[in-house]
């Protein structure tokens, strides 16, 4: 070590064991008792005194992300019932940004999800998607979004809703109502009956 607490680079020894992430994590050190960076500020070697070892970790240079990044689905509301073109909107975003994927699957924890977006734009109280339900049959689903930033940490937000299928307009033949107005003949008429 050089005085003032500042690492001297050295080189390797025969006996450094390198461990590559994510071995790493699994790795105990037993009397861990000086570390230093090598020239190039690529890897920490840790004298593992203990086990009668020098450790040697990569490590990247640049920024440190300790941070998660934030998902939030806002919209729609938990336990909401929607139908046709639906707006999901919501918050994917990080300093470090990588991309977040809304995914969509039956029941309220399901095994198996269908992507609906992918984007590498974050978005702050925004919409996330339009997902279209229309080809979905009625039933409980589970929106699902991750978001990952560029240093591989991801976050996951979850809701459920409710699809159901759109209300249906009956006309009889020939009814010329205004557009869009349903059709005031009674069932009873439609069938034939006469009315009262």
């Amino acid at each position: 070590m050089k005085s003032a607490g500042t690492a001297a680079p050295i080189s390797p020894a025969p006996d450094v064991v390198a461990l590559l992430p994510p071995p790493l994590s699994g790795t105990l050190f037993k009397q861990p008792n000086g570390l230093a960076l090598d020239g190039q500020e690529t890897r920490l070697y840790v004298a593992d005194t203990g086990n009668n070892r020098i450790v040697a970790i990569p490590i990247k240079r640049g920024h440190v992300d300790t941070i998660a990044p934030r998902a939030l689905i806002a919209a729609p509301p938990s336990g909401s019932t929607v139908f046709g073109t639906v707006s999901v909107a919501g918050v994917a975003a990080d300093a470090y940004f990588g991309e977040y994927r809304l995914e969509v699957g039956a029941g309220e924890s399901p095994a198996l999800f269908t992507t609906v977006a992918v984007s590498a734009t974050p978005v702050w109280d925004g919409t996330l998607a339009a997902w279209n339900t229309s080809s979905l049959p009625p039933g409980v689903y589970a929106l699902r979004l991750t978001v990952s930033d560029r240093s591989g940490s991801t976050t996951e937000a979850r809701t459920t809703v409710i699809v159901t299928a759109p209300a249906l307009v009956w006309r009889r033949p020939g009814y010329e109502g205004r557009e869009g107005a349903a059709d005031p003949v009674s069932p009873a008429t439609e069938r034939g009956e006469k009315g009262p």
